[in-house]
């Protein structure tokens, strides 16, 4: 099988703080792998190896089964990235800068003309395509960013928080053009909205405090931790006295109400379903129907680094 991104026992030290400790993983082609974890716990870091703008203290790296510490220029020649800031030069233009840095990468200059105005068009930025990018917000130039990363139509995108600055409008584009890109690309990217990754990732990697704590599909890292949740419809709004007694159980995390709706999260170590049915009996709740629901994405992040930060 083949491995477009490998790391293999990464470590990374700066001033005798350890930012990667060990990291290993291995990404397959056309794969979308989320990298989620806390500031400071070491997405892009690993992201600065992959892609030869740091180098480690020890472990390996590979794009393409190539080493990139060893031969960066092979290793990156199909890969596109947007790592940290948005692109400055504030007096360009984004025609100017692509023209530029497609021409760092080779591209055919008739092929390159054609190119900007796909990717401009495709990050809805044609409007802007002469205009200073001095006077563009935050959002514009991550979109900016993410043309430049796409330039090249690489194999490969490894992309380090690149919703960052997007309004709700924005990141809803940008969600569309990854769920295209993946059909034939491999991506790897970091997100601090988790709701985003749910939505376009096939894979997830969780890392906390330069450790990686999980690789696995969503649904299975779901499975990892005893959160169950239920929709439960009853015939009358619930009064206060009776959801501070639903709380007070000690199998209930949370209780949500609106109306005649009730969200349960419980815990499904200590309590079965059928003793949630007799609990809402016995304070006299007439239930109309539930609902099993699933325990979100965020829920199971927060659980497990909870319990990692517990076990230090």
């Amino acid at each position: 099988m083949k491995y477009c991104i490998e790391t293999r026992n990464l470590i990374k030290e700066f001033d005798y703080n350890i930012a990667l400790d060990g990291i290993t993983f291995k990404i397959r082609n056309n794969r979308c792998v989320g990298y989620l974890g806390p500031n400071g716990s070491g997405k892009t870091t690993t992201m600065k190896i992959l892609t030869n703008l740091i180098n480690p203290s020890s472990g390996e790296s590979y794009i393409n089964e190539i080493n990139v510490q060893e031969n960066h220029r092979d290793a990156l020649k199909n890969v596109g990235a947007i790592i940290e800031e948005p692109i400055p030069y504030p007096y360009f233009t984004p025609r100017k800068i692509l023209m530029y840095f497609g021409e760092l990468r080779g591209i055919n200059k008739s092929d390159l003309n054609r190119r900007v105005k796909e990717v401009l068009t495709l990050v809805k930025l044609d409007n802007f395509i002469d205009k200073k990018i001095g006077k563009f917000s935050t959002g514009m130039r991550q979109r900016l960013n993410l043309a430049q990363a796409l330039l090249a139509d690489p194999e490969i995108l490894i992309l380090d928080e690149p919703t960052l600055g997007l309004d709700p409008r924005g990141m809803s584009d940008f969600r569309n053009i990854i769920l295209e890109m993946k059909k034939n690309k491999t991506i790897f990217l970091s997100s601090h909205i988790l709701f985003q990754i749910e939505m376009i990732c096939d894979e997830i990697i969780l890392i906390n405090r330069g450790k990686i704590l999980k690789h696995d599909s969503i649904q299975n890292i779901r499975k990892l931790i005893k959160l169950n949740k239920i929709q439960i419809n009853i015939s009358k709004p619930i009064s206060k006295d009776i959801l501070r007694e639903l709380n007070a159980l000690n199998y209930i995390f949370s209780v949500e109400s609106a109306n005649t709706m009730l969200l349960i999260t419980y815990d499904n170590e200590k309590v079965e379903l059928r003793e949630i049915m007799k609990s809402f009996f016995e304070l006299g709740l007439e239930m109309e129907s539930f609902i099993p629901k699933e325990a979100s994405l965020e829920e199971v992040y927060l659980k497990l680094t909870e319990k990692e930060d517990k076990n230090d």
